[in-house]
């Protein structure tokens, strides 16, 4: 099982950065590794989506739970393939001109395969995430 969590401190506003987050069916255009997300919203505070994976020659789908308190935190759950278990959180905390965003991820996969493959990049990826995540908060302001 993959776990990591990190914390950083983003010069942009706590409610822009909670949307961009939000904002899953444009994660194509910021992460080369996803080809396509779909989003419906089902209720004020949660969506379901399917996420559409390439990493390499491995090519992959997934549906999750997202659920979000508006500009406080966003939820991320699957149990369906390739996960035997992802849980993903959020949060965001205004802290002057700065906000303190916080990230969690735990990630089981079904295939051993699959999951040697992820666990050999995944801090890598997920800094990349991170960082990509606040260049983009860079470039908007």
């Amino acid at each position: 099982m993959a776990n990591y969590t990190t914390n950083r401190q983003v010069n942009a506003p706590q409610d822009l950065l909670f949307k961009t987050v939000l904002d899953v069916e444009n994660y194509p255009s910021i992460f080369p590794f996803i080809e396509k997300v779909e989003a419906q919203t089902t209720s004020e505070c949660s969506m379901n989506a399917r996420v559409f994976i390439r990493l390499g020659v491995a090519k992959f789908q997934y549906s999750c739970l997202i659920t979000y308190k508006p500009n406080q935190w966003i939820d991320i759950a699957s149990d369906q393939q390739p996960f035997k278990k992802l849980r993903s959180k959020w949060t965001f905390c205004q802290s002057g001109e700065k906000t303190a965003v916080g990230y969690t991820i735990q990630a089981d996969f079904q295939s051993k395969w699959l999951s040697a493959i992820v666990n050999r990049v995944f801090y890598s990826q997920v800094d990349y995430f991170i960082a990509k995540i606040e260049n983009k908060m860079v470039e908007g302001q």
